[in-house]
């Protein structure tokens, strides 16, 4: 594998929200008149920021549901105005966080609609010893439970991405149109396509190398970079060594 030095993503610095000490003015009602909410989940030394976190000055209501020696607590927000608007804020935050949306085995996922009127997801945390605190969040109508759960056994992984074959980078290629790929013509049958053996890197990225010739004369056009799932297309300029991801790019990554 030849490794290419190339850098196609400016320097973006990570903002990270700073969460307040204190809650903000929320009216809250508790059921039964003792139950206070929390301004943060934690589990084995990790702390993850409380709903109540993200909402605004909202007349709530609040509960604390005790598990048992099977069941983790519960603590349940009653009277959201907007679900959509409320999720969408505190999943944001968590991500913030180092939290991302993983499933039942701990690989990574798409968040889910929040608009529709109930659903579930599950946000998750490396502790740092191995395993996994989460955040299991489920809404139905105005009502929102959150469930803190610490599982030792669990690892957050990213989901395994199937590789393109050659041919089938080639034909992918093939359906772009020339505009797309700086070329002329109106079709890319005017062009035949090349791969060349092994595999380059493009920001830590694997990506197959694809050469393109127009039919007649035939006279080499250019260089494609295409990462091995698909996702993402670069034009290579030789002579400076240079990478151009080539947007926008319809192809998206092989599940």
């Amino acid at each position: 594998m030849t490794r290419l030095k190339f850098d196609t993503s400016p320097e973006r610095s990570r903002v990270r929200r700073l969460l307040p000490l204190l809650l903000p003015p929320l009216l809250l009602s508790a059921c039964g008149g003792k139950d206070v909410p929390p301004e943060q989940y934690s589990s084995n030394d990790t702390a993850l920021p409380a709903l109540t976190s993200t909402l605004s000055s909202e007349n709530i209501q609040f509960s604390h549901k005790e598990g048992s020696e099977d069941q983790p607590d519960s603590y349940v927000y009653s009277g959201l105005s907007s679900m959509t608007d409320t999720l969408a804020s505190y999943v944001q935050a968590l991500e913030e966080d180092g939290c991302s949306p993983i499933d039942t085995n701990g690989v990574v996922k798409e968040l889910p609609d929040f608009s529709v009127s109930s659903g579930s997801v599950s946000m998750g945390k490396d502790t740092g010893d191995g395993g996994v605190f989460q955040l299991q969040i489920a809404w139905e109508g105005d009502t929102c439970t959150i469930t803190p759960v610490y599982a030792a056994e669990l690892r957050i992984t990213q989901p395994s991405v199937q590789a393109l074959t050659v041919s089938e980078a080639i034909q992918r290629l093939k359906s772009c149109t020339p505009a797309l790929l700086g070329l002329s013509g109106a079709s890319m049958e005017e062009y035949e396509v090349y791969a060349e053996e092994g595999l380059v890197l493009v920001d830590s990225s694997p990506c197959l190398q694809l050469n393109v010739y127009s039919s007649t004369p035939r006279q080499y056009r250019g260089c494609y970079l295409m990462t091995v799932d698909g996702a993402h297309l670069y034009q290579l300029d030789r002579d400076a060594s240079q990478v151009t991801e080539l947007t926008p790019y319809s192809n998206t990554a092989v599940k």
